[in-house]
């Protein structure tokens, strides 16, 4: 009898000595900086709020335009462009971006040339494909619209239905990735005097 308790009594200080044990906490990675990762996208784009103004911009979007980021971040995109809101370049991409606002999925077209006239002497020229694609905020509406441009070809205008389709697919998945993200980048440009945005 003496020794089945004492052998309980053991298992019961096992028992509380394994519950008292407690494994240290994984190390947690570091925040990744989201408005680096942004500028050094390989690719040009822009990130803009849906009233249209320029909220970021890669390096590569400013090494292919000539333009500097503060010449256009914090300033409406209708007000930079050739023809402005209405006419020519200005006016089919902007209609492109509302259309992305408005149906909140991504929009295509291809056109001859690329103007900035109002920031600088910046102009991409020869064929070209401009891919627009809604971010979605927490409550499902359109926080921000991914504005990037690429190469086009003599085919794009054949290529464009089948294209994209993909490029749907494609900025989606990246707006999607990037919607939380794009939060310290906005914040920082807040915090910077650049000037104050407001979302609608």
């Amino acid at each position: 009898m003496r020794r089945r308790r004492r052998c309980r009594l053991a298992k019961a200080a096992l028992a509380d000595d394994h519950d008292e044990v407690t494994l240290p906490a994984p190390p947690q990675p570091p925040t990744p900086d989201f408005r680096a990762l942004f500028e050094a996208a390989p690719d040009p784009y822009l990130a803009l709020a849906p009233d249209l103004t320029v909220v970021a911009a890669s390096d590569a979007y400013l090494r292919a335009t000539g333009i500097e980021r503060a010449q256009i971040v914090g300033r409406g995109l209708p007000d930079l462009l050739n023809g402005g809101r209405e006419e020519g370049f200005g006016g089919a991409l902007c209609a492109s971006l509302d259309r992305v606002v408005e149906s909140r999925r991504a929009d295509a077209l291809n056109v001859q040339g690329y103007g900035l006239g109002a920031a600088g002497s910046g102009v991409w020229s020869g064929a070209l494909r401009l891919v627009n694609a809604p971010v979605y905020g927490a409550e499902g509406e359109v926080a921000y619209v991914l504005h990037r441009v690429e190469p086009g070809s003599e085919e794009g205008e054949r290529e464009a239905a089948a294209g994209e389709r993909g490029d749907a697919r494609f900025l989606a998945g990246l707006a999607h990735d990037l919607r939380n993200p794009l939060a310290p980048i906005v914040n920082s440009f807040q915090h910077s005097g650049i000037r104050s945005l407001e979302f609608t």
